[in-house]
């Protein structure tokens, strides 16, 4: 069981697939390749010894007749460089039949026998040869000329021995070279038999391995186009391969899809909550938009009555105390006020607008109150053009003169500012009169007093010019920083309108 499990393990990873192939024909082909190469390196070494052997026989063979030379030329010269060389050859004669004898590996029974003859005979050789040698320098023809022969006769020998020894050792060698050759032809033969087993096994193994990949590969290629064209209730990729690496990249896969699936189709149950709220809001918009509108025209309208009635009352005050032109002139300034504010409260109109209607009621003024309150206007004439609801400066005037000045007895001024700072319009209303304390500015500023919700009164110090142009205001620029209010209780009372520059042709500026 536990084998089992080792093998499933083993082979559960493409890459250890992969490997393990690696590994088992580099393998086989190491031990082929080795096989080979220590049957070659015995042929070789084989072949080295019988060289070498050969050329030992030639240089023993040649050395023996070289001091069989030098015997025979002494006995005929006895000439000492003759002698002397016979010494010589002698010398490696011995050395080589040494080398010859103690060195050189056993071979066959027969072998070692000739081997044994070969080295008795050269011992003798050299002693008869060196018996002759003495029995010529002794001057005893008969005795040297005995030892020569009988060494010549003992140089045959170990020349038949020798061939007999070669010729032997090449029926050896021969057999032995025909054994090394077949066991190198066959073990080519199974060389080109294991590389022919690899390649197929390799091609096996390959096309089993590409097929196991490719298959869930493809499968998992299928199901990505069909979620490509949208289609995510496709079967999810079931992977039967062994491999933990697709198997991971299938589970993956299936993973995203179910996500991807659960995420559209909680976009889409957003998209449709958006939608209904965007329904929603839309009709809030457009109920806010209607009741902003009434409140509007709500607003606007609460000014006429008041306007009218101090109008009415300084034109009935003037006509008591004068009558001729001065009359006129008020009742055509009068005429103008009328004109402006019977047009529709709806529109739009220039500060141009507003500021000539303010000429005009500063005229009226003049009449109501005398020398008591004086108007300066600070006008810069770039600002003139930008759009405005209309009536947005008269009450604040009209309020001045009432709340600010009138509890005066010697009056005082009222200016009137309009200046253009960074794309805004302020227009500020001061005067120098009763001011007012900070409870009352923050009432005035007050967004439940100002749009009535509140249950608290500013009461009449103020009026309710006012409120109703901040409202408007906030209405029409949809911002609630549209005034600002700076009072000194016993000094002045400055407030000052800041609007968003409108351009009469190109709209609304940015700030």
């Amino acid at each position: 069981m536990k084998l089992k499990e080792f093998g499933k393990n083993l082979f559960n990873s493409i890459r250890k697939k992969i490997l393990m192939v690696f590994l088992v024909t580099t393998l086989l082909t190491s031990i082929a390749s080795l096989l080979i190469l220590g049957s070659s390196i015995r042929f070789i070494s084989r072949i080295e010894s019988m060289f070498t052997e050969s050329i030992n026989f030639g240089e023993f063979i040649d050395s023996l007749e070289a001091v069989d030379n030098n015997v025979s030329g002494y006995l005929t010269s006895e000439d000492s460089d003759v002698l002397m060389n016979y010494y010589i050859s002698k010398d490696r004669l011995v050395d080589l039949s040494e080398s010859f004898g103690g060195t050189e590996p056993a071979g066959t029974e027969l072998d070692d026998l000739l081997r044994m003859d070969i080295l008795n005979l050269q011992k003798s050789y050299l002693k008869t040869a060196q018996e002759a040698v003495d029995a010529k320098q002794n001057k005893d023809a008969d005795i040297y000329i005995a030892k020569y022969v009988e060494a010549s006769r003992i140089i045959r020998y170990i020349k038949s021995y020798i061939d007999e020894m070669n010729l032997a050792r090449f029926s050896d060698n021969t057999g032995q070279f025909i054994n090394l050759s077949a066991n190198i032809n066959n073990l080519v033969t199974a060389n080109i038999i294991l590389i022919i087993a690899v390649v197929v096994l390799n091609i096996f193994i390959v096309f089993s391995i590409a097929y196991s990949m490719t298959r869930p590969i493809i499968k998992l290629a299928e199901a990505a186009e069909e979620i490509s064209n949208g289609n995510f209730d496709a079967d999810d990729v079931i992977v039967s391969s062994n491999e933990n690496e697709l198997k991971v990249m299938a589970t993956t896969f299936n993973t995203m899809k179910h996500s991807i699936r659960e995420h559209i189709e909680d976009l889409h149950d957003m998209a449709v909550t958006e939608s209904r709220l965007m329904d929603e809001q839309m009709r809030n918009l457009q109920m806010k938009s209607l009741l902003d509108n009434a409140e509007l025209k709500s607003l606007q309208s609460q000014i006429n009555p008041h306007f009218l009635f101090n109008t009415l009352n300084a034109g009935v005050q003037l006509a008591i105390i004068e009558e001729a032109d001065r009359t006129a002139a008020f009742m055509e300034d009068v005429a103008k006020i009328f004109r402006y504010n019977v047009q529709s409260l709806n529109r739009v109109v220039t500060l141009n607008e507003e500021l000539l209607i303010l000429r005009s009621y500063g005229n009226m003024f003049e009449v109501r109150y005398g020398d008591r309150i004086n108007i300066v206007y600070d006008i810069d004439e770039d600002c003139l053009g930008a759009k405005v609801p209309p009536l947005i400066i008269q009450p604040l005037v009209e309020n001045a003169a009432i709340h600010g000045l009138g509890e005066k007895e010697d009056g005082g001024t009222i200016t009137i500012s309009m200046k253009t700072k960074e794309d805004l319009v302020h227009i500020s209303v001061t005067d120098n009169g009763i001011g007012m304390s900070d409870d009352i500015i923050n009432r005035i500023l007050d967004e439940d007093i100002v749009t009535g919700n509140s249950n608290r009164k500013i009461g009449h110090t103020t009026g309710i010019g006012t409120q109703n142009v901040i409202h408007r205001l906030r209405l029409f620029f949809k911002r609630d920083d549209v005034i600002k209010i700076e009072s000194i209780p016993g000094k002045m009372t400055k407030i000052t309108l800041i609007l968003p520059y409108i351009d009469s042709n190109t709209g609304v500026k940015d700030v």
